[in-house]
Order: C-alpha cells, then sequence, then structure tokens
C-alpha cells in the first residue's frame, strides 16, 4: 500500500473514532503508521503514566468488541462521589493477615490494605450509577496513593473521588481521604469497566487451565 493510500485508510480511521467521542491511541499500532509525515493523523501511545498498558489481562471481550457496547453515554470526567466509614479494630494491621505473626506485632491502626479497599469501595459507588450494574462491574487495575498519617480505630474516614479520565472501558480517579485530623491519603486509582459474566468465565477457564 502506497503513502498515499495508507494516509487515506487511517485519517478514515482516525475520523471514525473523532465523531465517536473515542481516542484513536489504542485503535493503531505505531508500526502501523505510514512514515511520510502525513498531517493529521495521531500519534498513538502504548503507555500510560510511564506503565505498559496491559488490558487485554483485564478485557473480557472478543477483539473489536468492548467499549462502544458496555460505557454509558453519562460515564463522563467530572463524576464525584463522597464515602464516610468510621474505622473498626477490624480494619486495623493486625487484622489484614490474621495468618502473619508479623502484623499481629504491628500497632492497631487502619491497615494501608484495609484504606486501598475503601478508596475502590468509594470509586464503585461513583460509577455504578453510570454503567448496567451489576451486569456490568468495574475492577482495580491501578492504585498510585500515599498513606501520609495513622488513623486509631474509632475515628471516621471520609474519601473523596473524583472521575477524570475516561478512555474506553479505562477510568482513572483522583482520590482523597481525611480522618477529621489529617489527610491521610491522596493520588489516582485507576478501573477497568467488565462485564461480569464473561469476566468469570474467562478467570474460571485461567484457574482450570492452571491446575492442569
Amino acid at each position: 500500500m502506497g503513502h498515499q493510500a495508507k494516509w487515506e485508510y487511517f485519517r478514515a480511521i482516525y475520523e471514525r473514532y473523532r465523531k465517536a467521542g473515542r481516542r484513536l491511541k489504542h485503535v493503531i499500532p505505531v508500526r502501523s503508521l505510514p512514515r511520510c509525515g502525513c498531517p493529521g493523523i495521531l500519534q498513538p501511545t502504548t503507555a500510560t503514566h510511564g506503565y505498559p498498558r496491559n488490558d487485554r489481562a483485564w478485557s473480557d471481550s472478543e477483539p473489536g468488541k468492548g467499549a462502544e457496547e458496555i460505557v454509558k453515554e453519562s460515564l463522563r470526567p467530572g463524576i464525584e462521589h463522597e464515602l464516610r466509614f468510621r474505622v473498626p479494630s477490624s480494619k486495623t494491621v493486625p487484622a489484614l493477615y490474621p495468618e502473619a505473626p508479623e502484623f499481629q506485632l504491628m500497632p492497631q491502626v487502619f491497615a494501608t490494605g484495609f484504606l486501598v479497599g475503601l478508596l475502590e469501595w468509594t470509586c464503585i459507588q461513583a460509577v455504578n450509577p453510570h454503567i448496567d450494574w451489576p451486569r456490568e462491574q468495574t475492577v482495580g487495575t491501578r492504585v498510585n496513593v500515599s498513606h501520609e498519617a495513622a488513623t486509631p480505630p474509632g475515628l471516621e474516614v471520609a474519601v473523596r473521588v473524583k472521575l477524570i479520565e475516561v478512555d474506553g472501558r479505562r477510568l482513572v480517579f483522583d482520590v482523597e481521604a481525611s480522618d477529621g485530623v489529617d489527610i491521610i491519603s491522596r493520588g489516582t486509582h485507576e478501573r477497568f469497566v467488565i462485564d461480569a459474566e464473561r469476566f468469570t468465565q474467562k478467570v474460571k477457564r485461567k484457574g482450570e487451565a492452571a491446575h492442569g
């Protein structure tokens, strides 16, 4: 295929996805683009925030299917949500892994593992009204947050999240948590929209394959 034909082909694909309000960057591999310097072609990227993308590991759909049929029009950046949770002793570090003697000797403060779960829970609640829940659900794929202060049991933690990016079925949130005294966490969290039944079947096949 000549340079001009390639340009016309990829330009048509770009226009189709632009009109649909979707990004081009995960549609065309870099090596497939013409090298003639043709104007109007967006150069795709294969990484986000400096990390390699591996959406296929989380995808539950066949090639060519997925984002168009699963993401609602209302799922757009700007969605905000807040969740409040009073920390019980069952969410402290010793309770995180009862099997770990090292954890049993650690202070009884809100565990980082449970904090991450609370951030996820808030993000789940934020987007559930904008997907066909529970048939469609979201799974966590990346966590980039701090844990800046210890929280003893009895304090109420307020988590505030904001959806800042929608890239097909990939969702990016700004997250922040406070215990009423300190900001205890802030950062970003990514989730991926799945079809729960198809996802479960895929995981089941993986387990069966691993056990021979």
